[in-house]
């Protein structure tokens, strides 16, 4: 079987944030949701800066293990914590996308913006994910 992690959607099909690791099923991943879901209000949060390209990653610790990690890098910090902010906004009143696998393949050595800051089709990122107050469920999505 192939891992399976899970992403949190937003209204505008935009990922919002995703597992940090992956897992073994769709009930061990499901345990990390619920986990995820009663821990969010104690989670630590941690923002990096990436040295080489200048741009802003989030993740989510509880207990010392990181459970879960922006999807995409954002080009200023208040993007990022903006970003961060509509995750866990959203964490608690996610709903699970039921049986539903979506089967995406594992992209390596494809980095999601080039130095300049430019996506992969030339154009600059999106500044954020507008609040629209909708939220899309947690999906699981199966890494191959």
């Amino acid at each position: 079987m192939s891992p399976v992690g899970w992403r949190l959607i937003g209204g505008n099909n935009r990922e919002l944030g995703r597992s940090a690791a992956t897992f073994d099923g769709l009930a061990a991943c499901r345990a990390a949701v619920e986990r995820l879901r009663e821990g969010v209000s104690r989670a630590h949060v941690v923002l990096t800066m990436s040295d080489t390209q200048g741009t802003w990653t989030w993740r989510l610790e509880l207990d010392g293990v990181d459970v879960a990690v922006s999807g995409r890098r954002y080009q200023r910090q208040r993007e990022a914590q903006h970003n961060l902010s509509l995750f866990l906004a959203a964490v608690p009143q996610a709903q699970e996308a039921g049986s539903a696998v979506a089967h995406r393949p594992r992209l390596r050595g494809l980095r999601p913006f080039g130095p300049s800051g430019e996506g992969r089709n030339g154009t600059a990122p999106a500044a954020s994910d507008p609040e629209d107050g909708e939220r899309r469920p947690l999906a699981a999505t199966r890494r191959t």
